[in-house]
């Protein structure tokens, strides 16, 4: 999340079709909650603070909303991309690189890297998932093709039901 609520961010708001700095990107970042909210978290961790029970569960119904949040606006997005076609090279490049190329260079990377061969698992499987529905939030609020973006994570979703069993199958 930390890696999509900064690079994810400025990419989304750089290459937005409003005329976006360099600077103004790196604003964007800065604005976003997400960032603060680690700060905060590290500090607490740190310092050995302890939020009262109530916060936490508040901060939890908050997170549990998010999601179902975030699949409502993708529903949203979809559902006007109805008439619009969009170029093939974008979708399925896009969609080769998620759901091929990334499982097969994260599982090159983490056999060199010294942990177990469960977490070297995890890490592909990870690296085989569909696009994420924040994505489709990034690309709403920046105005980064969404409806394209919003169509991709559907395929590669669909994609998924048939990806995820066949990497689970190679991982054993």
């Amino acid at each position: 999340m930390l890696l999509t609520s900064t690079i994810g961010i400025f990419i989304a708001s750089y290459g937005s079709e409003k005329a976006t700095n360099f600077k103004e990107a790196l604003l964007n970042i800065a604005k976003m909650p997400v960032l603060y909210g680690v700060i905060l978290g590290v500090l607490f961790q740190l310092t050995h603070i302890t939020l009262p029970s109530t916060i936490i569960e508040g901060i939890h119904s908050i997170g549990s909303a998010s999601i179902p949040t975030i699949t409502i606006l993708l529903g949203m997005q979809l559902a006007e991309i109805k008439s619009q076609k969009f170029d093939f090279k974008y979708v399925g490049n896009i969609t080769f690189i998620r759901m091929v190329i990334s499982p097969v260079v994260i599982a090159v990377l983490v056999s060199y890297m010294p942990v177990s061969h469960l977490m070297k698992n995890v890490f592909i499987l990870l690296a085989a998932m569909p696009i994420a529905a924040n994505t489709t939030l990034l690309a709403l609020q920046f105005n980064t093709k969404p409806n394209l973006v919003s169509y991709i994570t559907l395929v590669t979703t669909l994609i998924s039901l048939l990806s995820i069993p066949i990497t689970l199958y190679f991982l054993g």
